[in-house]
């Protein structure tokens, strides 16, 4: 009850109201990621109103830019399940494909997509993203979502190739990661929206828009 009553006031407070099952899905979710963390090294945040802050809240926050209906969003580095499966949870019109290599956070978020009942139109790979032609190979996607994962220029070139026309890849960054990509983006994405995170001075989602 709890983790619901914060959940839905932090929410609020950027100007959300998330519908039942969505608040019934993320509660699922908090609780696995307890029930996991010591086994599978899942977060380091255990505080409650800062798990609901940095992992759900931020998530949500990207649900906007998500875009077309019916689509295939590319997650890499899932780990805890963030950004993704709040994002999907409240998004049942996408499908989604989670990318985590390491084998417990892989079993871990199995569990998730099995017990939240994302299991029909999410699936979750033991695959590590080591070339931009490994992630263009899962495409064409419509979009990607990244938070903490090392080689942005590879991920950037795989986005470039494996986004449909119109396709987004939206990457949580903090402000020198976010000048890294302006100096560096690919041939055809271009830099749609840069968006502060809540309560956080120096980190934003950043979008980046492949041309139509």
């Amino acid at each position: 009850m709890r983790f619901a009553q914060e959940l839905r006031r932090q929410a609020a407070a950027v100007g959300v109201r998330l519908p039942a099952e969505a608040v019934e899905g993320m509660e699922q979710h908090y609780r696995l990621l307890l029930r996991w963390n010591a086994a599978a090294k899942l977060t380091t945040i255990t505080d409650l109103p800062e798990v609901v802050s940095r992992h759900f809240v931020e998530s949500i926050v990207a649900v906007p830019q998500v875009g077309a209906a019916g689509a295939e969003l590319i997650d890499i580095g899932s780990g805890g399940g963030f950004p993704a499966l709040p994002i999907l949870m409240l998004r049942p019109d996408l499908h989604g494909t989670l990318l985590e290599p390491a084998t417990r956070k892989w079993a871990y978020l199995k569990a998730v997509i099995q017990e939240t009942g994302l299991g029909a139109r999410v699936r979750v790979l033991r695959r590590r993203v080591e070339s931009r032609a490994a992630l263009a190979g899962l495409g064409p996607f419509a979009c990607l979502t990244m938070r903490a994962v090392a080689g942005l220029e590879t991920l950037m070139g795989g986005a470039a190739d494996g986004l449909r026309p119109g396709g987004r890849a939206l990457f949580f960054v903090g402000s020198e990661a976010a000048d890294s990509i302006r100096a560096s983006l690919p041939a055809g994405l271009v830099v749609a929206s840069t968006i502060p995170l809540p309560g956080r001075r120096s980190s934003f989602l950043m979008v980046l828009e492949k041309a139509r």
